[in-house]
């Protein structure tokens, strides 16, 4: 099959994709069950979210916009 996406529907037409992603996200090999979790946060929230390892930086001292 030259079509990625029939193939990807033919093997979720006998393989339920749940089951496999759970399977993998429980794996003993800590580097499996990682990427399938990282793969799994890239789908939702983007390559950014899952690659950005540092914590977010909080700015406190912002001063506020004037209102009118």
């Amino acid at each position: 099959m030259q079509d990625g996406a029939a193939f990807v529907n033919a093997m979720f037409a006998r393989v339920n994709p749940l089951d496999v992603g759970a399977r993998l996200l429980r794996s003993e090999d800590e580097k499996v069950a990682q990427r399938a979790w990282e793969r799994l946060l890239e789908m939702k929230f983007g390559k950014s979210a899952a690659a950005n390892d540092e914590p977010p930086q909080v700015v406190l001292d912002l001063p506020r916009p004037q209102r009118d």
